[in-house]
């Protein structure tokens, strides 16, 4: 239960008026299924399948979200025991979307359309 006073702060950024729909470029959403703060008993850490269903709704075509599930991680990805998996998913999807290393930069392989 929430006051008519706090719905406007509570409702307003995540529900009537998404803000993340203004994004217009590429967005990597990453969570662990095991993180208390996001993944409820609804399912949505279940994969990164289901956690794009969940979250599609709130992002524009133009933010190409993808997004990755970190198996048996909480809500710290980078300080997870088994951190490695979800750091290269973050490398390629880095050098798919923004462009690869080192100096100079190659170009995105893929663009965001």
């Amino acid at each position: 239960m929430f006051s008519p006073v706090e719905a406007a702060d509570g409702l307003g950024v995540a529900d009537l008026l998404p803000y993340s729909r203004q994004i217009r470029r590429p967005v990597l959403l990453t969570v662990g299924d095991q993180d208390g703060f996001f993944c409820d008993s609804s399912g949505n850490c279940a994969s990164s399948a289901a956690l794009k269903a969940q979250e599609d709704p709130y992002f524009g075509s133009a933010a190409c979200l993808h997004t990755y599930v970190q198996p048996g991680a909480g809500h710290d990805l980078n300080l997870a025991t088994n951190t490695a998996p979800y750091q290269q998913a973050v490398r390629d999807w880095a050098d798919e979307f923004v462009g690869a290393g080192p100096e100079p930069v190659t170009p995105p392989a893929k663009a965001c359309v």
